[in-house]
């Protein structure tokens, strides 16, 4: 795992960025019951020169701009995002997040069906991209195997 505070032209669509958070009820929380010094991870997408993060959050799996959203970290993934790839992740966009499946995750619980947290949408992410990680869905863990 190579972890950097990024410098934006170094980051790459495929590449995760992870953020920690005591800000807010909703990060304080993650951080005591997942026990994570990360909060949340994302994956990077480039397009038109624009960089984005798409990402599983309250209420849908979205795609926004990555500027503005620091501090944040920067692990490069060496992820081709060919078209198929590319099509993995608009794919994601729009699907409906699970805060009860993001609780689960930390007693190594998950269900498999169309809504997505954090962690989770990464992870499938990258499994298609050929890229194995344990499935201990925590964003600490997640960082951690990356």
């Amino acid at each position: 795992m190579k972890l950097t505070n990024p410098e934006l032209k170094d980051i790459k669509s495929g590449d995760l960025i992870a953020w920690t958070s005591n800000k807010g009820f909703y990060n304080k929380l993650i951080r005591l019951v997942t026990l994570s010094e990360y909060t949340h991870v994302g994956i990077a997408v480039i397009e038109n020169g624009k960089l984005y993060v798409v990402e599983a959050t309250r209420p849908v799996v979205r795609k926004v701009e990555l500027v503005g959203r620091a501090p944040f970290h920067h692990i490069p993934m060496g992820v081709v995002v060919d078209t198929v790839l590319s099509k993995v992740l608009k794919d994601f966009i729009g699907k409906e997040y699970s805060m009860v499946q993001a609780a689960l995750s930390v007693f190594n619980i998950y269900i498999d069906d169309d809504k997505w947290y954090c962690t989770e949408q990464c992870y499938e992410f990258y499994k298609r991209a050929g890229i194995k990680f344990d499935k201990q869905l925590t964003p600490t863990r997640f960082v951690k195997q990356a």
